[in-house]
């Protein structure tokens, strides 16, 4: 019996620091958030604060394994690992968990006492997570599993979601818009209730357990709108360089979370990947461009090595995410550079005639970067290549920092520290306007980005450490964040 338990002890040992790796790779898994016996593939829950999370891991190919053992990933401050039951595949199995932070991880491991998986399919086990008081919106990922057969390792990277709402989306076909296909969709369950046989919880959006008026309400709210791929409400993010955080709120300035805490010290430039679920950030004090999953978990560091500090380093950022490409401006090299999105190949497109760029926007279209100079005080564009630099507005600024584009509108919008305006133009510099000025409050504005759907305008204040938006031609401001703030610098939108 001793040698039998040092024997299931070494393999678990294996699964969690495997030595080496057998690459067949012939196995799969799965996730279920429905509990019932078999796979129904639910991916995405509606979850309240301080509920219990079942999440049923199903593997495929798994026959003859004596081991097996997946990795999880999580925002720690929205769900907690409570624990796991390991299903029928693996006769009388022994688990062992080791949990991880930076990201924060738990890898299960499991291993037979006696014998292996008769069955090419089944239920692994399944892993429970609570959320937190606080809980709003997350994602659990499985990243990684080991499974182990015939005295070898076979190693899978994953990249599987589960996704926890609070409340569901409206967007029920997934294409990004609240349409007509929706409402054909929500029409075919109006009348439905909790266990009728027709019932679905992605169409009740009330969380009532029916579908019915209420629910209709609320879709003819959202009907005709863009909703924001992570979930049903769309969020604005942003870096705050005086309380070193990176923070996200509903775009009315509601439900405020702080998604990064610790390891920056000057955050600034922040611009989001939507297809891949990334935000990336730079840092002119660890002189660093990271990047993390949108709830602030798996932070990343892409370039490390290269950057300067002195007094700041990288500034602005901006995503061709299409052609996988990181574009940013370096504040104290005078430079333009850019590499892939995993910090790979960096190139430098823009070396002479900067001193110190700051805002950056991309106009894949038209093959453009834009920037925005303060010293001297300019705007300019180049190809993306980092040819052809042109100066589009040379009078009248005082410390440009932001800038954002409508290509389809033929526009660019720019923020002004030093004549404490916000400005638009058309794309070649020329019919400049101003938006937003002193008289109406505008102190310090930083970064600016755009919602074209809706037509706004969003925007830092450091000085008066606000977040703001108004309509596009400058009307209609309105107060987001007041509180809480000390220097915010970049903003981004997930629409």
């Amino acid at each position: 019996m001793r040698n039998l338990i040092l024997s299931t002890l070494s393999t678990i040992a294996l699964l969690i620091y495997p030595l080496s790796l057998y690459s067949q790779n012939s196995f799969s898994l799965s996730l279920d958030l429905d509990n019932a016996p078999d796979n129904q593939a639910l991916a995405t829950l509606i979850a309240s604060p301080d509920q219990v999370i079942a999440i049923q891991i199903f593997g495929t190919d798994i026959q003859n394994a004596t081991g097996i053992s997946p990795r999880f990933e999580y925002n720690a401050r929205q769900v907690t690992y409570q624990g796991f039951f390991a299903g029928n595949v693996l006769p009388n199995a022994q688990v062992l968990a080791e949990h991880g932070t930076n990201p924060t991880f738990v890898q299960v491991s499991m291993v037979s006492f006696d014998g292996h998986a008769t069955a090419s399919t089944g239920l692994i086990g399944t892993i429970l997570f609570r959320t937190t008081p606080s809980f709003s919106n997350t994602t659990i990922h499985l990243t990684r599993a080991i499974l182990s057969r015939d005295g070898q390792f076979e190693t899978i990277s994953i990249d599987m979601t589960i996704a926890l709402r609070s409340t569901p989306s409206p967007d029920f076909d997934g294409d990004g818009h609240v349409g007509f296909t929706d409402f054909v969709l929500f029409a075919s369950r109006f009348g439905s209730t909790h266990g009728d046989g027709t019932y679905e919880a992605k169409y009740d959006l009330d969380v009532d357990h029916a579908i019915g008026f209420s629910d209709f309400v609320i879709f003819t709210r959202d009907f005709g709108k863009k909703v924001s791929p992570s979930g049903s409400t769309p969020k604005m993010y942003w870096t705050d360089v005086g309380t070193h955080k990176i923070q996200r709120a509903n775009l009315d300035g509601s439900n405020i979370e702080d998604l990064i805490t610790t390891g920056l010290i000057y955050p600034e430039g922040i611009a989001l990947d939507l297809t891949g679920k990334k935000m990336y950030w730079t840092d002119g004090g660890t002189d660093k461009i990271q990047r993390a999953n949108l709830d602030g978990s798996n932070v990343e560091d892409l370039i490390a090595t290269g950057l300067t500090s002195s007094p700041t380093g990288p500034e602005g950022i901006a995503l061709d995410v299409p052609g996988g490409k990181i574009y940013w401006t370096d504040f104290s090299t005078g430079k333009i550079q850019r590499a892939n999105l995993h910090g790979s190949n960096v190139e430098d497109l823009i070396t002479t005639g900067l001193r110190h760029p700051q805002g950056i926007a991309l106009d894949l279209t038209g093959g453009k970067i834009y920037w925005a100079h303060d010293s001297p005080d300019k705007i300019q564009r180049a190809n993306l290549d980092g040819s052809n630099v042109e100066d589009l507005v040379t009078t009248g600024l005082e410390g440009p920092q932001g800038i954002a584009l409508d290509i389809a509108g033929g526009k660019m919008y720019w923020t002004d520290e030093g004549t404490h305006k916000i400005q638009r133009a058309d794309l070649d510099g020329s019919n400049i306007e101003d938006l937003i000025t002193a008289d109406t409050g505008l102190r310090g504005p930083r970064s600016i980005t755009l919602d074209l759907t809706e037509g706004k305008i969003y925007w830092a204040d450091r000085s008066r450490r606000k977040i703001q938006r108004a309509n596009l031609d400058g009307s209609n401001i309105e107060d987001l964040v007041t509180t809480g703030l000390r220097h915010p610098d970049a903003i981004a939108l997930d629409l």
